[in-house]
């Protein structure tokens, strides 16, 4: 017999596990979407841990559904593609070019042996009629 406050406590649970389940349904995708700008904003260490949210945030996306109960084959497809691009971004991410590399100032960059052509100069952002 189930009495009231067994009854109060498994409604309790539902709920408890309904909540959850939906925070995850409603967050999980907006936090992928922010990762991914995040793969494409930055470099070396911050991309890997970037990638490593990915990996995680796609994990927790295709097994909380399925523990809960609510959970189809389109979760666990989605979760586990997910988590397969942040692995790749984790193998593979620091070779990737980086936003804006090419707009950094002429001092953080190598200097050449040979002196720049105007058109080298202006792509440097670099006043080709100086003089150095």
């Amino acid at each position: 017999m189930l009495t009231p406050a067994r009854a109060y406590g498994l409604a309790l649970a539902v709920l408890a596990a309904g909540l959850a389940c939906l925070i995850v349904a409603l967050g999980l995708p907006w936090l992928t979407l922010a990762v991914v700008g995040g793969v494409i904003a930055t470099r070396s260490w911050g991309r890997s841990l970037v990638g490593g949210l990915l990996v995680a945030a796609g994990l927790i996306g295709a097994v909380v559904p399925l523990l809960i109960g609510g959970g189809s084959a389109l979760s666990l497809v989605g979760g586990l593609l997910v988590a397969g691009v942040g692995a790749w971004t984790l193998a593979r991410g620091r070779e990737w070019p980086t936003l804006g590399s090419r707009y950094d100032s002429a001092s953080s960059r190598r200097r050449s042996p040979r002196p720049l052509s105007a058109w080298d100069a202006q792509d440097r952002g670099l006043d080709p009629t100086a003089e150095d």
